[in-house]
C-alpha cells in the first residue's frame, strides 16, 4: 500500500540522489587541490544527480561600482542537449543594463532564485528563452564574504517544480564550491606571503623530502628552488647530522616547536649553520623554517 502516492516516493527519491550528489561534489573538491581542476567534474555529479539539462557556473565582477558584469566559465550540458558555453551573449553580461538587477539583488544577499521562465520578470526572459531553459534554478557562489558569481541549473526539457529540500541541497552545493574557492586564495596569498620571506621557508611530506621551498633558500644554500624539490632534505646537510634531522621530522607532528641546529652544505664546499624549525601541518606534511645564525 502506497500511503503517500507515487509522486512523494518520486520526490523523495530525487531528493536523496541530489543529496548523494552533492556529496560527492563535497568530496571531489576536498581532494582536488586546485577547484578549477575538479570543476567539471562537480558538474557532470549536479547535473546527472538533478536530473538537468545543464549546469553552469558564471563569475561576476564590478568593471564600474554597482554594475556587476556576469560571464560563463564552465559548463556540463546533459547527451543531446546545446551547450551554451560558445555562445557570445554569455561571455560579458551587463546584468543592470541587461535587466538582471534583481538577480544581483538576491544573490549578492545569498539568496538563491527558482521557478518557471515564463514566471519571471519581462525583463529576464529574453536571454534564457534564447537558451530553451524552461525553468531554473539559481544559487550564489561566495568566496568567503564577497559574492564571486552563481551556480546555474537548467530544465529545457519539461518545465520542473523544485522542492525547498532539494534547493538547499544545491545551495550546500554552491557553498561548497564557494568554501573551496577561498581556502585556494588564502593558501596562494600565504604562499605569495611565505615567498617574500627573508627566511628559508620549506615543506617536507611524510618521507622527509622537499616539496616546496621559498626563494629565501637559494640564499641559504646556494641552490636553485626548482632543482631541489623532490629530494630529501638530509640530501643538503651535512652527514653528521642526518640521522637527528630525519628523528626530529619523524616526531614534528607530536613535539611542536620542534628545534635543532645543524650545518647545510653548500655546491661550493662551504657549510652554513642554521636552526630548523619545524611543526606538522594539518593537511599532512611538515613546514621547516631556517635561518642562519
Amino acid at each position: 500500500l502506497d500511503l503517500f502516492g507515487q509522486g512523494f516516493n518520486q520526490q523523495l527519491a530525487r531528493r536523496d540522489h541530489i543529496f548523494a550528489g552533492v556529496a560527492r561534489v563535497a568530496e571531489i573538491l576536498r581532494t582536488t587541490p586546485k577547484w578549477e581542476n575538479g570543476i567539471n567534474e562537480v558538474l557532470a555529479v549536479l547535473g546527472q544527480a538533478a536530473g538537468v539539462s545543464r549546469v553552469y557556473v558564471f563569475h561576476c565582477w564590478n568593471e564600474v561600482p554597482g554594475r556587476p558584469i556576469a560571464r560563463q566559465l564552465y559548463e556540463w550540458a546533459a547527451p543531446g542537449v546545446e551547450p551554451q558555453i560558445d555562445v557570445p551573449e554569455l561571455q560579458h553580461i551587463d546584468m543592470v543594463a541587461e535587466g538582471y538587477g534583481r538577480w544581483i539583488n538576491e544573490l549578492s544577499a545569498g539568496r538563491g532564485i527558482a521557478g518557471d521562465v515564463e514566471e519571471f520578470p519581462a525583463s529576464e526572459q529574453p536571454l534564457l528563452q534564447m537558451q530553451a531553459i524552461l525553468s531554473i534554478v539559481l544559487e550564489p557562489i561566495f568566496s568567503g564574504e564577497r559574492w564571486w558569481g552563481l551556480i546555474g541549473f537548467d530544465a529545457c526539457e519539461s518545465r520542473k517544480e523544485w522542492s525547498k529540500a532539494e534547493t538547499d541541497a544545491l545551495r550546500i552545493a554552491a557553498e561548497s564550491l564557494g568554501g573551496a574557492m577561498h581556502n585556494q586564495a588564502l593558501a596562494h596569498e600565504m604562499r605569495r606571503r611565505v615567498e617574500l620571506l627573508t627566511e628559508a621557508v620549506i615543506e617536507l611530506d611524510a618521507q622527509c623530502r622537499i616539496r616546496f621551498v621559498n626563494p629565501a633558500w637559494r640564499t641559504l644554500v646556494g641552490i636553485e628552488p626548482s632543482e631541489v624539490i623532490g629530494r630529501p632534505l638530509t640530501d643538503f646537510v651535512h652527514p653528521e647530522y642526518r640521522l637527528a634531522v630525519e628523528a626530529r621530522h619523524r616526531i614534528a607532528g607530536r613535539e611542536p616547536g620542534t628545534r635543532l641546529e645543524v650545518r647545510i652544505q653548500r655546491p661550493d664546499g662551504g657549510l652554513r649553520w642554521v636552526t630548523l624549525a619545524m611543526e606538522a601541518m594539518p593537511e599532512g606534511g611538515v613546514v621547516c623554517a631556517a635561518h642562519d645564525f
